[in-house]
């Protein structure tokens, strides 16, 4: 994420989407992690240059075996993003070569989701 964050600083016509929070959140804790960049975040996010999408703690097709476990790590991630950005997800994102389950679709339209 450190060229991701610089790349976009310097050309505002750039974007990037982010899915799973686990990876992020990990980036955003590391103790490497300015307050600088942390900043910088804030702003692209705020201008719509790095987006969340799904917002989930990870891919729950992939990571979660149960509908009450797919419902917890979206509540994790959404609660990140809302704490942290204060954003909310409003478009899914399952990129599985097999498709996603009926679960995603789901969770997405339960979460307010107006695309896919």
């Amino acid at each position: 994420l450190d060229t991701v964050t610089d790349s976009l600083s310097k050309n505002s016509a750039r974007k990037f989407v982010y899915v799973e929070q686990a990876y992020f959140y990990k980036w955003w804790n590391d103790q490497q992690t300015t307050e600088q960049q942390r900043e910088i975040v804030k702003g692209l996010v705020s201008s719509g240059q790095l987006e969340f999408v799904i917002g989930g703690w990870v891919m729950q097709d992939e990571a979660c075996t149960t509908y009450s476990a797919c419902i917890d790590q979206m509540t994790l991630g959404h609660s990140f993003l809302s704490e942290t950005f204060g954003v909310a997800p409003s478009k899914g994102w399952q990129l599985d070569p097999f498709g996603a389950s009926s679960v995603t679709s789901t969770l997405e339209k339960l979460a307010g989701f107006d695309a896919h």
